[in-house]
């Protein structure tokens, strides 16, 4: 593995540890049932971002910015989404309109 990967990967790992299991489990749910709803909607695909602001509006903020880095590798685990390999430009004023990946519902 490349330097750099693995430096990614631990510090995705330190953010996720410093969430508990209850406030990690909570986002996958809720991640689910965002999944679902769309799905049911016939959207198939989003931006992360739309899920973050879902969770802000129900007050589900995790307590460091790069808990989503982790966070995704975690719902690819949990089967729950998928890499599509496009970016989009991000909608977000916090993100600065940089390319982000779109994530498909499985």
């Amino acid at each position: 593995m490349i330097i750099g990967q693995q430096l990614k990967q631990d510090g995705q790992q330190k953010v996720l540890s410093n969430h508990s299991a209850e406030f990690k489990a909570e986002m996958i749910n809720k991640l689910s049932f965002f999944c679902r709803v769309n799905k049911y909607c016939g959207i198939h695909e989003f931006r992360m971002e739309r899920f973050r602001k879902f969770c802000e509006v129900k007050n589900l903020i995790p307590n460091h910015p790069n808990f989503w880095g982790g966070f995704v590798g975690m719902a690819i685990k949990e089967g729950l989404i998928k890499p599509t390999g496009r970016y989009e430009k991000a909608v977000s004023p916090k993100t600065h309109h940089h390319p982000v990946m779109v994530y498909e519902i499985i």
